[in-house]
């Protein structure tokens, strides 16, 4: 009896000992009411099952480009926090964990959320420096695309510490340097996140508000002409409703035509398993197929999704494999195709793997691989820099980070935390029309 213990012994642990070299897996008994796991080879490198991370680098580089005097302007947050006017050169404040430019006539302010929680107008003074004026205080976040402008007055969104989603209504005086009137009122609580389906600087009325609870609740109001709510109607909705559950995040591309808005948005979420959601503007193929129709729910459209972002004609989504796919209008070649094309979710367009970050302007994509080189495809005005293809093409090495801001500009940050720009105007009015260093001292 002995002899037969010791034989299912030694079997046993060789038939450990090899699945264990062999990468295969191993499981208990399958005990009733189970599901037993299904033996798995190993992944080989560069495989699907393989993950690339979307850059921490991209997520932390803070940047906010716009018009302003007798250039662009373009403000940017170092590592060590400081704000400061890269085309000028000049800082203009420290501790700062957020901004966003104000326009104010032909000039601009800046909306700056220091570290220590406090929200302050910032507004430039004769003498170089920057004076400030406090709006609020407890803030943890502001809103993405923090402000829209309506006459003399700003409507400002931002999270406090508490979850309290807060509105302001902010007015200057005729010089900018003095608030003359601010109050502030609740919105929604308990919330993570919001969102202003707009432009910053637009004076639209149909706009639509969107906050993330801390729950993962979606929760959408305001204007729904094109079904942005997504709550199955396009009438305006006046207090928030619940649309999506489970959300991580939220991305809203606003729809241009030419250059006036088509009155409305495309509105994607993620959800926290990596569900890709559309709905609102389809214009342009943006959501599903049929050109100009609304979708006026939630439409699932892809899975292990870990990005998405967009512009008035082309979407571009990031999954967890590292593969960068496109659909839309294929006005600039931007889908490989050569021709005009449409793509949807369900008809993609595969446009690079190995994808780390990624940014999308009107109709060009900027990538950056996993090897730090960053490439571009799609065309462009003939007034910028680059020509119109219908492949990829390496622009340049050692990039971490990369932000496409339309006509404002592109701009990248190098794996030495050095930040390069194209297609700004710089201080002296001088288009800029090659990558050119603009400022060290930002993320690695």
């Amino acid at each position: 009896m002995k002899r037969i213990w010791y034989s299912i012994v030694i079997a046993l642990a060789a038939c450990l000992l090899f699945c264990t070299e062999a990468g295969i897996a191993v499981t208990k008994a399958e005990e009733p009411g189970t599901t037993a796991v299904v033996a798995e080879e190993p992944a080989a490198e560069g495989s699907a099952a393989q993950t690339f991370q979307f850059s921490a680098v991209q997520n932390k580089f803070k940047l906010d480009a716009q018009y302003g005097g007798s250039g662009t302007t373009v403000i940017a947050i170092k590592k060590d926090k400081s704000l400061w006017d890269v085309v000028n050169g000049k800082k203009i404040t420290t501790k700062v964990k957020e901004a966003s430019v104000i326009y104010f006539g032909n000039t601009y302010r800046v909306l700056a959320l220091k570290t220590n929680g406090k929200l302050y107008l910032l507004y430039p003074k004769a003498s170089g420096k920057w004076g400030a004026r406090r709006l609020l205080s407890g803030v943890k976040e502001l809103a993405k695309e923090p402000y829209y402008q309506a006459g003399a007055k700003y409507y400002i969104y931002a999270v406090k510490k508490n979850g309290n989603l807060m509105k302001g209504v902010v007015k200057l005086n005729s010089a900018g340097t003095n608030v003359t009137k601010k109050t502030w009122k609740k919105v929604l609580g308990s919330v993570a996140h919001a969102y202003i389906a707009c432009y910053s600087h637009s004076n639209w009325d149909d706009l639509t508000f969107y906050a993330i609870r801390k729950n993962g609740d979606l929760y959408a109001w305001g204007g729904n002409s094109k079904g942005e709510v997504g709550n199955g109607k396009t009438k305006k909705v006046s207090s928030p409703v619940r649309v999506l559950q489970n959300v991580k995040s939220l991305t809203c591309i606003f729809q241009m035509n030419g250059t006036a808005p088509s009155g409305g948005a495309s509105t994607f979420a993620i959800t926290k398993n990596g569900d890709l959601y559309g709905w609102g503007v389809n214009d342009f193929y943006t959501v599903k197929m049929g050109a100009g129709d609304i979708v006026k729910k939630p439409l699932k459209l892809l899975s292990n999704v870990q990005m998405v972002d967009g512009s008035d004609h082309v979407t571009i989504a990031l999954t967890k494999d590292g593969t960068l796919w496109t659909w839309g209008t294929d006005i600039g070649n931007t889908t490989a195709e050569g021709t005009t094309v449409y793509h949807v979710p369900i008809d993609r367009t595969k446009i690079a793997k190995n994808v780390i970050a990624a940014d999308v302007d009107s109709i060009t994509i900027y990538y950056v691989k996993s090897n730090h080189t960053l490439w571009y495809q799609g065309g462009a005005p003939s007034s910028r820099y680059e020509k119109t293809i219908g492949k990829p093409a390496k622009l340049t090495g050692k990039v971490s980070a990369v932000k496409a801001t339309g006509t404002y500009g592109t701009f990248i940050l190098k794996t030495d935390g050095s930040l390069y720009g194209i297609d700004y105007n710089n201080k002296k009015g001088t288009y800029i029309k090659k990558f050119t260093k603009m400022a060290s001292g930002f993320p690695k």
